[in-house]
């Protein structure tokens, strides 16, 4: 397969404008582990487990659209960052009850190559079949929250689960025509691919796929929030047990450095880029005011931490760990 095929089947490549995940390398030094993270909360457990990477280089005009690139390229040296690149995580949230096995998202499936796709073999080395999986929650429905829910030859990958995802969302990726006319993403023929991904995936789950609400709670200690802006029905879910209390705060941020010091900035994957940018700060503000316990799609690894303002903007705190 050539690289234009590559990157059109991707679904993520504008001709000759937008860098792809990486498939070969990675700016820091690859190192393979277990693929997961498991801690205990309030009365269930949490595991956060890895989907893999995907490199952007260049990172613009994908991320920041329109700001000039020595703007761009100061944040990232300051920040001890390739100029010209950003590097975004594919974690997976996963809530594990005395009933429920419970995925957030799916990871990216067979979509992005080799350097994601990772999230079965991560599940099964934390002991989780993916017959286990009871039930999904999506955020939202972007190629890389849902392309884990087929394999190669469009089966279900996990035959028990039911899926669950906001009926905004639902709504716009079934429509006659999603409409992307208010997205900055420079290649509107990837959409194309985006939409088929959603729907295919879908339809597989048809006889257990299940809407909801904003502020409806799919299941017991876990309430879903519905934020449009970077989807129609982009979800944030917090999930509690005991004292315990946990934000998943879906694609609000995708690095941890442009679009958390210039929310305003956004990223051409937002369908509403200015609604998007809006929600963003609204909802960091309120992260960063609550000193919420946040977990991210796409902070690095494992995704874990808070926000607090900064300057202008904020800044992103990881959660620190002991190993023992």
């Amino acid at each position: 397969m050539n690289r234009r095929t590559l990157l059109k089947n991707a679904g993520l490549l504008a001709a000759g404008a937008i860098g792809l995940p990486s498939f070969t390398h990675h700016p820091a030094q690859d190192i393979h582990n277990t693929g997961y993270f498991r801690f205990p909360f309030g009365d269930i457990e949490l595991l956060i487990v890895t989907d893999g990477h995907g490199l952007f280089k260049p990172a613009q005009p994908v991320f920041a659209p329109g700001i000039p690139a020595p703007d761009f390229e100061a944040i990232q040296r300051a920040n001890f960052l390739l100029p010209d690149a950003i590097d975004i995580a594919f974690n997976v949230l996963v809530v594990k009850t005395k009933k429920d096995i419970i995925l957030f998202d799916t990871g990216c499936g067979a979509s992005f190559g080799p350097a994601s796709g990772r999230l079965p073999e991560g599940l099964r080395a934390a002991g989780i079949s993916p017959d286990d999986v009871t039930a999904i929650l999506l955020t939202h429905a972007h190629p890389d929250h849902v392309g884990g829910l087929l394999d190669k030859e469009g089966h279900p990958v996990f035959p028990r689960a039911s899926l669950h995802i906001a009926a905004p969302e639902y709504d716009f990726w079934t429509g006659e025509k999603p409409d992307f006319s208010k997205s900055k993403f420079p290649d509107h023929t990837a959409t194309t691919f985006w939409v088929q991904l959603a729907t295919k995936g879908f339809a597989a789950y048809r006889d257990r796929l299940h809407v909801f609400h904003d502020g409806d709670q799919p299941f017991d200690g876990i309430r879903a929030r519905i934020v449009p802006g970077h989807t129609p029905g982009h979800s944030l879910f917090t999930i509690t047990s005991g004292s315990e209390s946990i934000t998943h705060m879906g694609d609000t941020a995708h690095d941890h450095v442009i679009l958390l010091s210039h929310p305003e900035w956004g990223v051409g994957f937002d369908t509403d880029f200015i609604q998007a940018a809006q929600a963003r700060r609204k909802m960091l503000e309120e992260l960063a005011a609550g000193r919420h316990r946040i977990f991210s799609c796409h902070l690095p690894w494992p995704g874990l931490g808070h926000v607090r303002t900064r300057d202008k903007g904020f800044e992103w705190v990881v959660q620190p760990f002991a190993t023992v």
